[in-house]
């Protein structure tokens, strides 16, 4: 089925949001000028009057590069967005199209974090409540059901729960600098701190280490790993490319069947050629292409770091994830093509959102186990009405029932039996 959108005058901007909404609603969307107009097919305008045709408002403001920071919203049990039209003579009475744009790109002024990313504390999904509802997928639904569209012979991508884990630390206490092990003796001395002393002890006699959980994981095909290469400041890891224990790990797991991605370092958004650096030393690790890549502390500089992602050859992107809240950071769940505002084009690189992380919920929401098993279980059930993915962060770390993780374990194993 093909809906006609009738715009004055077409623009990127406008064929992208069609394309994405397309893509998560089964059916296509056609951005058109009045002169292509097919009378013969269903149509709708947006931003123009067109006698029998319904029209979704226009608020002019689509294709300029400063958008209005601060839009008003819109509000309704059926539908939720920004930009209402004054006069609401419209089938669709607010900006659907320009509310779905800057989802997407999100381009909002947000105060910035202690680690230079948007805090989404004062997201305005955030401040709305409305980080539950997967909005471009409701704005496709909504379009479909506006004409009565029937999807049920068209194949969607059956919904699925998607599992990831960051290894930033691959070890606690093993295969580290010697001079690193004996200062951390020397402070568990200084700390009175027994318990870790006979952990360490034991690491080191047994040659098992509380980090080292992969070998666990009885479906690797399942699961994405993004392991940290490379140490630029002290928020990275110890073990490096340079580590040929730690060498070794990656490549036994990119042999057991793991999806195996980058996870740059924390200054590499930061730095150009950084990046491309890392990748090339994790592929010559694997002897394979490196198509994956997470950006560590999801610290991210929207374009620089993308373009050069996407130039490096990353084809998904993992970074699109809620830290202060769990749900839909750009009001979708399934992969879609990354925007670059400033040359106005579709990028090649598809942003693969998730819709929690283990650190999130543990330390920003202070969520314990059982009730991030609830949060997540409630994502899952409203995917299974808006045909989407639900993605999951995790962390080595967080499987090792070591210190605060305690208890963490057992939701892992519960959700990856779903998975």
């Amino acid at each position: 089925m093909i809906i006609q959108l009738v715009c004055k005058q077409p623009s990127p901007r406008i064929k992208y949001v069609a394309e994405v909404l397309s893509s998560v609603g089964g059916f296509e969307i056609q951005v058109i000028s009045v002169e292509e107009l097919n009378h013969s097919q269903i149509a709708i305008t947006y931003g123009l009057k067109i006698d029998l045709l319904p029209q979704i408002y226009c608020s002019g403001e689509i294709d300029l590069f400063s958008i209005n920071p601060t839009p008003e919203i819109y509000n309704t049990p059926e539908i939720k967005g920004w930009y209402p039209s004054p006069q609401k003579t419209e089938q669709i009475p607010f900006d659907l199209i320009l509310s779905a744009f800057r989802l997407l790109t999100e381009s909002w002024e947000m105060p910035i974090d202690q680690h230079g990313r948007n805090n989404d504390k004062f997201h305005p999904l955030v401040l709305q409540g409305w980080t539950k509802i997967p909005l471009i997928h409701l704005y496709s639904k909504y379009l479909s059901g506006f004409f009565s569209i029937k999807t049920d012979n068209i194949v969607l991508n059956k919904n699925k729960l998607i599992l990831t884990l960051d290894i930033d630390e691959p070890w606690k206490y093993l295969h580290k600098n010697i001079l690193i092990q004996f200062g951390g003796v020397l402070k568990d001395l200084k700390n009175n701190n027994h318990t870790k002393l006979q952990e360490r002890w034991s690491s080191f006699v047994n040659n098992k280490d509380p980090f080292d959980i992969l070998d666990e994981i009885i479906t690797p095909e399942k699961i994405n790993l993004f392991f940290l290469i490379e140490r630029r400041c002290r928020q990275d890891g110890r073990h490096t490319w340079r580590n040929a224990h730690y060498r070794k790990l990656i490549q036994k797991c990119h042999l057991r069947g793991f999806t195996i991605g980058i996870h740059p370092s924390y200054l590499s958004s930061t730095r150009k050629g950084w990046i491309t650096e890392e990748i090339e030393e994790l592929t010559q690790i694997i002897g394979a292409p490196v198509l994956h890549s997470r950006q560590h502390f999801l610290k991210y500089k929207d374009p620089d770091t993308f373009r050069e992602l996407e130039a490096a050859g990353i084809h998904w992107e993992y970074s699109v994830c809620p830290i202060q809240f769990a749900g839909f950071r750009r009001g979708i769940s399934k992969p879609f093509p990354w925007y670059d505002m400033e040359q106005e084009r579709v990028s090649k690189l598809l942003l693969v959102p998730a819709v929690a992380m283990d650190r999130g919920l543990q330390k920003y929401q202070g969520l314990t186990p059982e009730d991030s098993k609830i949060t997540i279980k409630n994502l899952l059930e409203s995917m299974q009405i808006f045909e989407g993915d639900c993605l999951l962060l995790w962390h080595n770390t967080t499987l090792s029932e070591n210190d605060e993780w305690k208890g963490w374990k057992s939701l892992w194993h519960h959700f990856m039996n779903i998975a």
